[in-house]
Order: structure tokens, then sequence, then C-alpha cells
């Protein structure tokens, strides 16, 4: 049996870009089919009664390793990214590990979000949002995640940077 019914695995099928990308990447893509930014996670919703007892949430890399192993995701496990690409949903990109062997991945690899910024494009990037800018284009301009930019402008990460 599998765990993920058919209509889920097409609509899923249905948001992924597998077109030519520099690491050989799935990408995945938004609600008007548009590819996610490298750096961005994406959700899929929609799908909540199908997936609440998956422990995969509405993460789209998540919901890729349990369409291709067939397997719940273990509680205190996390899916992994080897490529590095959050948006990335190829299941042969994606592995389990714990938390901590995904802090390990960050510090080997030199990823980290908010830790790979300095001081001053943390100040551009809060200034650029209180400007009014889209957090999805400041995170494009500057190479970093939605969320690192949502956190910067939140002012829950980088606390201490003030417009000026």
């Amino acid at each position: 049996m599998r765990l993920i019914s058919e209509g889920v695995r097409i609509a899923f099928a249905d948001r992924t870009c597998r077109d030519h990308h520099r690491k050989g990447c799935w990408l995945f893509t938004d609600k008007n089919g548009e590819v996610l930014p490298e750096h961005d996670y994406g959700t899929f919703s929609g799908f909540k009664a199908d997936l609440q007892d998956l422990n995969c949430g509405n993460k789209p890399y998540s919901i890729s390793y349990i369409i291709e192993t067939n397997l719940e995701i273990p509680k205190g496990m996390v899916i992994r990214h080897t490529c590095d690409i959050p948006a990335c949903v190829r299941p042969d990109h994606l592995l389990s590990g714990t938390h901590q062997d995904n802090m390990i991945d960050c510090i080997q690899r030199n990823r980290g979000g908010s830790q790979t910024i300095n001081t001053y494009t943390a100040r551009l990037i809060y200034n650029a949002c209180a400007r009014g800018s889209p957090v999805k284009q400041v995170a494009l301009e500057f190479s970093v995640s939605v969320n690192v930019v949502s956190k910067i402008k939140r002012k829950a990460k980088w606390k201490h940077i003030h417009e000026y």
C-alpha cells in the first residue's frame, strides 16, 4: 500500500520542474507554476488530511522522499539535501538523518542561512524591507532564503540592526 495517494502524487508531480539545473536538481514550483528560487523551501498545501500522519508537514522535499521510499519519516528524523538546494525535490538528492546530521552538513558545507551573511548585508536586507521591497525579491537579490529575510525584517534575527 502506498502512503501517499495517487491524487497527491499527481498534484505533486505537476509542481515539480525537471528541466536542466546546474546540479541536476528538480525544483519545486509555486502555485502559479513559477520555479522557486533555489534558496526557498516552498510549501505544498491543500492535502493536510492526506499527509497529517506522515511527519512531513507541507515540506515538498519531505513529501518527495516519502513518495519515493514509501516510508514515513520517523520521529526525530529530518530529510537532508545532498545538493544543498532547498527547493530541490529530486529523490536521489534527499536522505534521512538526525537534526545533528543536518547541522554537521551545514558546517562541513559552509551553509547556514543567517550565519553566512555579515552585519552590513543584514542591515541592507533590513533597509530594503523597511522601504517596502517584497521579501521574495530581497531574498533573490541577496541570494538568501525568504525565511532569512523574513526573520531579519521581523527582527527575529539580527535584532541589533536598525534602519539608517
